[in-house]
């Protein structure tokens, strides 16, 4: 029986023997060890610490263990719990304490009987090891939800990979890297192709224009704005603009519209043959 877990590399020359053993050491038919405190009563500290536990001033002890083997199987987790349950243990100590070393006054030693020390953020030393997702309380029943949903996404992974159920992580890994690649060179292929796109629909924009413009079909001013109105109207709806610019008809000139009207210069015409009648008789 020790004094809060104090070792010879811990504590003062007074708190670093044991203040006393444990009789009557059994196991419960509910699962619980128990024991009886006997204190050193010729060692003055002990006798200290015993009249703090006899007045009630002191109620706690703390056991410390070695462990052997834990489980992350589902039926040993309780709801909250984030690391594995110790299925197999040594005791090695048991100490009473002013404060227990937490909830459950529980210390952890290694294989070498060194005090363990850590906290919920860091794994260092840690003997238990935190299990795949979190324990839950689901309609009275206890779920690994989190656990099993990363299980099986995984097998979803290897399986649209079209790996073999045994593959590795570093397979794994390996198979999205080279489909990153792939995307990757595919990604870099659809922007020159989109790029040369937009320069041959400039190209084809402008020279559409320039034609419109130059047989008349389109009235541009001194500041070309009635120009980049079209090519603008090119940028936003190349198909359309195309076909609103071929549904504009070419102006026609006069002679054209005299000939249209049947008062033209043509070998058909009324007029053109009245005209020939009179240089016949002439």
């Amino acid at each position: 029986m020790l004094w809060s877990h104090m070792r010879v590399w811990q504590g003062t020359e007074n708190e670093v023997l044991p203040i006393g053993r444990w009789d009557n050491v059994q196991k419960t038919d509910s699962g619980q060890i128990v024991a009886e405190p006997v204190f050193d009563e010729k060692d003055p500290f002990a006798v200290k610490i015993k009249n703090k536990v006899d007045g009630g001033f002191i109620r706690m002890a703390s056991v410390g263990i070695r462990v052997i083997e834990t489980s992350s199987d589902e039926k040993y987790l309780k709801p909250g719990q984030t690391r594995e349950t110790i299925t197999k243990w040594q005791l090695v100590e048991a100490s009473i304490c002013d404060i227990g070393r937490n909830e459950n006054a529980l210390a952890f030693y290694d294989e070498n009987d060194n005090l363990l020390t850590f906290s919920e953020e860091s794994d260092v030393d840690c003997p238990v090891k935190k299990i795949n997702g979190e324990c839950r309380m689901e309609n009275g029943e206890l779920s690994m939800e989190t656990n099993n949903k990363n299980n099986f996404e995984m097998k979803r992974v290897i399986s649209l990979l079209n790996l073999n159920e045994t593959a590795t992580e570093a397979e794994v890994v390996a198979s999205v890297s080279a489909l990153m690649g792939e995307r990757d060179a595919l990604k870099a292929a659809d922007e020159v192709r989109v790029a040369q796109l937009a320069a041959e629909r400039k190209t084809e924009a402008e020279t559409l224009t320039t034609a419109a413009i130059q047989d008349g079909r389109v009235n541009d001013d001194e500041g070309h704005t009635v120009r980049q109105s079209w090519l603008t109207f090119f940028e936003k709806d190349h198909e359309g603009a195309c076909r609103a610019l071929a549904a504009i008809p070419k102006p026609r000139s006069a002679k054209e519209a005299l000939i249209e009207n049947g008062t033209g210069e043509t070998s058909g015409s009324a007029w053109a043959k009245r005209q020939a009648e009179i240089e016949g008789k002439k």
